[in-house]
């Protein structure tokens, strides 16, 4: 695992305390060897030396054993819990009116086609993926981040230019290039990750949301050159950065970098509880995990209270639809 000498990563919908780092880490990534693949063209297939770390042992997660209680959120997978079906209607958000999330594009009404096509093209991966030792994230954890993050809709366009199902940003991307192949740990993840299909108008720099929005409308941006635009790839994607996000929080070395204190600063010194990892994980989706470290480190286990109103309530969406798409699998 390299040391913290290695360029720090940004986060995926970075806030002020991230953003002062984004040109350089974009510039490191560019012209350092060490993000050749980074800067290549989209489509282009990854040499054999820019995945230095790809047959490394993996770091394992440490999963949740034995009952886990449906009525909680879980990070990791547990083999007591299943997906549940709760149905499109079933999604709200925390809005006066309690509007639906999962709604045809330009509409109010709840998109039953989109979420049909959720359930028979991306859960059965999602269950998975959860199995697979190396990742070992909560399938419905997954499913509930993507319900928030794009309602279901793979050509959804954020203000912030985050992209498709799992709303991830040319930033993220970037993160999750340079520290799959600096990274020992999680090297394993590098081949797929570079070998994912990328534009370049999305990939070359930071593009404005109305030039992205415009490009999808086109066609210019579509699944087979990009794969956000891709559901099933997308949600492979928002998996391995949850599980990048997670080292963040949890390792003791570079890519992780708050591990000890967090424990001591959450949890008197032990590792973190699955709802303790979960908030600081999907903040750190959100808001970009230099912001969420801050208000840990400065308010401790009263930290979620000092969270912005669009991240409080994302987190505890997230929540929510994760106990609702959980259920206690039967025997």
């Amino acid at each position: 695992m390299t040391g913290g000498s290695s360029p720090r990563t940004i986060a995926h919908r970075p806030g002020p305390v991230a953003r002062p780092v984004l040109a350089c880490v974009a510039a490191v990534a560019c012209a350092l060897a060490l993000a050749t693949a980074a800067c290549a063209q989209p489509g282009a297939a990854p040499r054999t030396d820019d995945c230095p770390y790809a047959r490394y042992p993996a770091a394992v997660p440490t999963a949740a054993l034995g009952e886990a209680d449906p009525a909680l959120p879980w990070f990791h997978a547990a083999g007591s819990l299943a997906l549940a079906d709760p149905g499109p209607d079933a999604f709200r958000n925390a809005d006066d009116v309690a509007s639906p999330r999962v709604v045809r594009p330009g509409t109010a009404a709840v998109d039953t086609a989109a979420y049909r096509a959720f359930r028979r093209r991306v859960m059965p991966l999602l269950e998975r993926w959860g199995a697979e030792p190396r990742l070992g994230i909560n399938p419905a954890l997954v499913a509930a981040l993507l319900v928030k993050e794009s309602g279901l809709d793979p050509r959804a366009v954020s203000s912030q230019a985050a992209l498709g199902y799992a709303q991830i940003t040319f930033h993220a991307d970037s993160d999750m290039r340079v520290i799959t192949r600096a990274d020992s740990l999680t090297g394993w993840m590098c081949p797929e990750v570079r070998g994912w299909r990328r534009d370049a108008r999305f990939h070359a720099a930071p593009a404005p949301a109305d030039s992205v929005r415009a490009w999808v409308a086109r066609g210019e941006l579509r699944p087979a050159t990009e794969y956000l635009l891709d559901p099933r790839v997308a949600a492979r994607a928002a998996a391995i950065w949850l599980r990048l996000l997670e080292a963040t929080w949890t390792a003791p070395e570079w890519p992780g970098m708050y591990a000890d204190s967090a424990r001591q600063k959450l949890n008197h010194g032990a590792p973190l509880t699955e709802q303790q990892l979960l908030d600081v994980v999907v903040a750190s989706y959100n808001a970009g995990y230099p912001e969420v470290w801050a208000l840990v480190s400065r308010h401790g286990g009263d930290w979620k209270s000092h969270l912005s109103p669009e991240t409080r309530d994302y987190v505890e969406r997230i929540r929510h639809y994760t106990v609702l798409l959980q259920r206690r699998r039967t025997r």
